[in-house]
């Protein structure tokens, strides 16, 4: 993406005109809930992008009882040919529906590509989706597109930091089976992908499932340009995760195979029965065992380069996992 190109002739989409029925070329994918305090900022970053092609803004609040819906109303009143909410009345995550995305925005993006932000997150770069756009449109090899994002933590006093360091411009599946490279507020992709392809109901981690069905589909590029702000609060994944949450991500694996079906399985069986052993807080000693001796099986993909490593979890990081554990 290059920073140098002169954007200075593009309007904001809220100055932007065009024909009722012209077809946007991005779709702006949000959802929503209880983000009363942070929903301007995530709206205006939407209303200050500058493009030469027309974007369409989809948004999902799950019954938001703290007068988010009601700022997203006051927008689409002012600016009704940019937003198109679904605003629900009962919440649908507590009637056991996941993947707001994948079910209620997916499917009606008319643009060409979808690009992702949530009410609590924000965009800092005017030009960001004119970037990323540039990019696909000269690069059809490549399926998405990512940046760098600056991570803002909520109440702390940790000072304003980076999503990750990395010098990756170009990142595959092998990149997409461990830890984020990127932030889900910094992704662009062919919407076709998800409009032809089911992702998984049955699952935890829904933006990697999104990160491998795109990186099925072709490269996706990435741009060390912090171009987002993601809010990082006190109520992340560790304060409510389960073991038997995690291990449903071990689903995505027969549904990703039909996909691609030369999907690397041994790593990604690797590096989530690792994450399962370390990261909740409630697991037993009895799963604690069974995920222990998967991973060590599946370690065997990349046998012996990595003797060292299972050897020091063996001694080392298994005994000290089961003294944590208490029952």
């Amino acid at each position: 993406m290059n920073k140098e190109k002169n954007y200075q002739s593009l309007l904001q989409l809220s100055e932007q005109k065009w024909d009722k029925d012209t077809i946007p070329l991005v779709s702006i994918s949000s959802i929503t809930f209880n983000h009363a305090s942070y929903i301007k900022d995530c709206l205006d970053g939407f209303l200050m992008q500058k493009t030469n092609f027309p974007v369409e803004i989809l948004i999902h609040d799950d019954a938001s009882t703290d007068g988010t819906s009601d700022i997203i109303k006051e927008y689409q009143e002012k600016y009704s040919h940019l937003f198109f909410p679904i605003i629900q009345t009962q919440n649908q995550y507590s009637h056991g529906i996941r993947g707001m995305s994948r079910r209620f925005n997916y499917p009606r993006a008319r643009g060409k590509y979808i690009a992702l932000c949530e009410g609590d997150d924000y965009w800092t770069d005017p030009y960001k989706l004119q970037k990323q756009v540039d990019f696909l449109e000269a690069n059809p090899e490549y399926a998405g597109a990512a940046h760098q994002s600056r991570v803002m933590h909520q109440n702390s006093e940790k000072p304003e930091s980076l999503f990750r360091n990395h010098i990756k411009t170009v990142i595959e599946m092998n990149e997409v089976l461990g830890d984020r490279l990127f932030h889900t507020a910094s992704f662009m992709f062919r919407t076709e992908i998800v409009q032809n392809n089911t992702l998984p109901s049955n699952i935890t981690a829904g933006d990697r499932a999104l990160f491998m069905l795109v990186a099925a589909h072709g490269k996706i590029h990435y741009s060390n340009e912090a171009m987002c702000c993601y809010r990082k609060n006190d109520s992340g994944i560790s304060t409510w995760v389960t073991t038997e949450l995690m291990e449903k991500d071990l689903n995505i694996v027969p549904w990703i195979k039909k996909i691609r079906p030369d999907f690397p399985k041994h790593r990604y069986y690797h590096f989530i029965h690792y994450t399962i052993m370390r990261f909740p807080k409630t697991i037993t000693k009895g799963k604690l065992i069974n995920h222990s001796c998967w991973y060590i099986y599946h370690s065997f993909y990349q046998f012996p380069k990595n003797i060292k490593q299972v050897a020091i979890f063996i001694l080392y990081e298994l005994p000290q996992l089961w003294l944590k554990t208490k029952h």
